[in-house]
């Protein structure tokens, strides 16, 4: 029997009672599978539990076959080499002892007839770019892209059916991502990968997309995914605008009806009065005709109170859909202006400069550049020398009169103990009434109660949109954004909620970002490669 991963009505609860998600039922069988959804639908926690490292609060999990987990926790690898890592010493010590006629029953047990381990782990390493990486380098030494190929190796060298992978390119510079992608495209087993990485989501056979209800599968890669979305996006534009209209015209029927209803009974009372009838019977056919239409109402208002829920619902699960929508005007007489001038500079400390070339570097209005490098190249020092947080050693920075907007990773913009609403209110211009303020944080899908929750308690996506809600929703517009790795822990929607706000932005943009998607989606025309400067 083929391998597979059969998901029957799963659910998991926090154990304060609150239900992460149920009712979840997916079939997984060999191929490459991308699961996605908003932040905090629970991807981590349904990996976790297929790997059996939580338990689920109803339903089952069906694993035929093996299971490896591309790990997210380093920290007990610090102090092994690269070889204890991976874990494959004593098995190659074994494949060798046989190979040269002294092995023992020990030694075939330990191998279990994998005979090509060898062979397998010179191709996983030089498929993964560390076949240059000396065996007994400790794991604490290896760069962040290292590490994460090495335990990726690590995953690949177990030869499982199916392997878990987490966000795997997160904090990875260019060149360790296109390296990943491509052990991922030489794979032939099975992969369930938990990404925002669209370049990643697009080497997927399938797409997942996680709710908290429910589970829908996509069979294609993330680009099928994106038009099946739109699909199901119009159908639920005509679903919402036929109940909408249905709502009209059933509000007409029964305020007819009334109105009709009351004419009789009008006309019945007059005639009833006329023609003599006793004054105790004409008030209680008039009772009656009250208690008819009283009826007649109550039936129209019950169905009319449907149609307004089903409407309601509807609007709902469009609005959850919509994206960011802002109203910035261009400013014309900034055209040409030069914002920020860097001269020659470099970074250091007690006389080790960080560059090996000094950075000569000038950023004009509207202009949209990319700042790019490995790992470790100085990206955020080189950031953080433009915004005056640092000083250069040498050369020197010429800021303009500008106001600039800087969105890092931690979003230190956002204070966490204060509301959505007092963080806007905090960055707003003196004067702007809460009203506004509120219609504004709507606009960057903040709405109604959203408004009082605490900024620490919001996701990561949700920080972000407050983030720019914060910078770009009041009048004093930056004239310059600076975004460092802004798609980091995002999902798909908060990333193009970004990139529709960026757009219609109006001012420059430097950023840092491997996401080549978003970088093109911004509009950015120009690129300053840090590796250019750096020492080796």
């Amino acid at each position: 029997m083929l391998p597979f991963i059969r998901i029957s009505g799963l659910g998991y609860a926090f154990p304060d009672g609150n239900t992460l998600f149920r009712n979840i039922s997916i079939n997984i069988t060999a191929g490459k599978t991308g699961i996605v959804g908003a932040n905090g639908c629970g991807k981590t926690t349904l990996l976790k539990l297929i790997s059996g490292d939580r338990q689920p609060s109803e339903g089952s999990v069906l694993l035929n076959g093996s299971l490896a987990v591309l790990e997210q926790d380093h920290s007990h690898y610090s102090t092994r080499t690269v070889t204890e890592v991976l874990d494959v010493g004593r098995k190659l010590s074994a494949l060798y002892a046989i190979t040269s006629g002294t092995g023992t029953e020990a030694d075939y047990t330990l191998l279990d007839e994998d005979w090509t381990i060898e062979e397998r782990l010179l191709h996983i390493l030089r498929m993964a770019g560390l076949e240059t990486i000396p065996p007994g380098r400790l794991f604490a030494d290896l760069s962040g892209g290292e590490a994460t190929r090495l335990l990726l190796a690590k995953s690949l060298l177990q030869n499982a059916d199916f392997i878990l992978l987490d966000e795997p390119t997160n904090h990875l510079d260019g060149k360790n991502r296109e390296l990943l992608y491509a052990v991922v495209r030489d794979h032939s087993k099975g992969l369930l990968v938990v990404s925002h990485d669209r370049q990643l989501l697009r080497l997927m056979d399938t797409i997942v997309e996680l709710g908290p209800s429910a589970a829908t599968t996509y069979g294609g890669n993330y680009d099928f995914y994106v038009q099946q979305k739109e699909v199901e996006r119009s159908a639920l534009e005509q679903r919402t605008l036929t109940a909408e209209l249905q709502l009209i015209k059933g509000e007409k029927i029964a305020a007819r009806t009334a109105a009709s209803r009351k004419i009789m009974n009008v006309r019945a009372h007059k005639n009833s009065r006329n023609g003599g009838i006793p004054k105790i019977l004409l008030n209680r056919r008039k009772g009656n005709g009250e208690r008819t239409l009283a009826r007649i109402t109550a039936v129209h208002e019950k169905k009319l109170t449907r149609m307004r829920n089903r409407v309601d619902e509807l609007k709902t699960h469009l609005q959850m859909q919509n994206g960011i929508k802002i109203d910035l005007s261009p400013n014309p007489e900034y055209k040409g202006k030069i914002l920020v001038k860097a001269d020659g500079v470099n970074f250091g400390y007690d006389g080790t400069l960080l560059w090996q070339q000094d950075i000569d570097f000038t950023l004009h209005a509207k202009e949209r550049t990319s700042l790019t490098g490995d790992n470790g190249s100085g990206k955020t020092t080189f950031v953080n020398l433009l915004t005056g947080r640092i000083q250069p050693v040498c050369g020197n920075v010429a800021r303009n009169n500008i106001r600039i907007g800087i969105i890092d990773q931690k979003y230190e913009q956002v204070d966490p103990d204060l509301t959505v609403l007092e963080n806007i209110q905090r960055c707003a211009p003196r004067g702007v009434q809460e009203h506004d303020l509120r219609i504004r944080l709507g606009r960057f899908l903040f709405y109604k109660e959203d408004v009082f929750r605490r900024a620490g308690d919001l996701s990561g996506g949700e920080k972000c949109r407050l983030a720019m809600a914060c910078l770009l929703a009041v009048s004093n517009e930056p004239d310059l954004i600076i975004l460092d790795e802004p798609t980091n822990n995002q999902d798909l929607a908060s990333i193009e909620q970004m990139q529709i706000a960026l757009q219609q932005y109006s001012g420059a943009l430097l950023v840092i970002s491997h996401d080549r998607d978003f970088l093109e989606s911004v509009g950015i025309k120009t690129v300053l490669d840090i590796n250019k400067y750096r020492k080796y």
